[in-house]
């Protein structure tokens, strides 16, 4: 079995704002490996997840790498627990077998903001496709605190989303399958919204929202 250890802070998380005199940030990439086997169930977790240094405060950089120390720790967990998860699904005397791939992108950074995917493909073997999960974060530099799109804007967005959909015969927004508006991260130029369905085949529908269009920037 092998586990990563997440190292602990004796710094505490603050949502204080602290002043960043100069940036020089620099995204490092973690190595992430986690596997298990138990009678016949093998779970394997692999990748990488961010870690952000060369800020001017470095309680920034705590807050922040919090979120990805945390993300890390949950795919871990997923693994330790597998045998739970998968033990009605197996029959005696054959094996089943779960592999996790990790990966991030950093999507935007500035003196303002940092802005990354946290990205997640589970394949169980055998399936016909695997299942992929986004994890979204624009962290505020001046507290290294997670912001929601109504901190970034108090534009609506439905009408981009509707109008991107109807000219790419989508379908309706929203519907029964659909999920709301939440997650989101930012490009130089555009704000993207992400993960705006259930379905696997929707899953990859983006929509970008020009930053030059939308207020309060």
């Amino acid at each position: 079995m092998k586990h990563l250890f997440l190292a602990l802070s004796a710094l505490s998380l603050c949502a204080c704002t602290i002043d960043t005199e100069e940036l020089n940030a620099l995204v490092d990439s973690i190595s992430l490996l986690e596997e298990v086997t138990v009678e016949g169930i093998t779970c394997r977790a692999e990748g990488e997840y961010p870690s952000i240094s060369g800020l001017s405060s470095r309680q920034i950089e705590i807050n922040i790498n919090s979120y990805f120390d945390k993300f890390a720790h949950q795919i871990q967990e997923e693994i330790r627990n597998c045998k739970e998860q998968y033990a009605s699904l197996i029959e005696e005397g054959t094996e089943l077998l779960e592999n996790t791939t990790v990966s991030f992108r950093v999507t935007h950074l500035d003196d303002q903001y940092l802005s990354v995917l946290l990205l997640k493909s589970k394949y169980f073997d055998g399936a016909a496709y695997p299942n992929n999960t986004i994890d979204t974060f624009v962290f505020d530099l001046s507290t290294g605190q997670p912001l929601q799109i109504e901190d970034i804007t108090s534009t609506d967005l439905l009408p981009f989303v509707q109008k991107q959909f109807t000219k790419e015969h989508l379908g309706e927004y929203p519907s029964e399958t659909s999920n709301p508006i939440e997650k989101f991260y930012l490009t130089d130029d555009a704000l993207v919204l992400v993960d705006l369905f259930m379905v696997h085949a929707m899953q990859g529908v983006e929509v970008e929202v020009p930053l030059a269009e939308i207020t309060d920037q």
